[in-house]
């Protein structure tokens, strides 16, 4: 994944996405089968949902500090980290 063509993705790391691929056991050399595949999927869609929570409530939270910093507060302490 390294070099001009390497993949980027908006939420999971490089280091991410080849830890849930070794995690999903696919060590066919001929090729996966449609269940590793949705294995593969499954743990990426896992994986990043946790990031894409944590970020979106790091924006919420700017965004209402940048109304409210009280409120802002408050919201940090209550909910707490992610």
């Amino acid at each position: 994944m390294q070099g001009e063509h390497a993949m980027q993705n908006k939420y999971l790391s490089e280091n991410d996405i080849k830890q849930v691929f070794f995690q999903s056991k696919m060590d066919n050399p001929e090729g996966y089968d449609f269940d590793e595949l949705l294995d593969f999927a499954d743990k990426l869609i896992v994986t990043a949902t946790m990031d894409i929570a944590r970020r979106e409530r790091e924006l919420c939270i700017e965004f209402v500090e940048s109304l409210n910093t009280e409120v802002a507060k408050a919201l940090r302490e209550k909910r707490g980290p992610l």
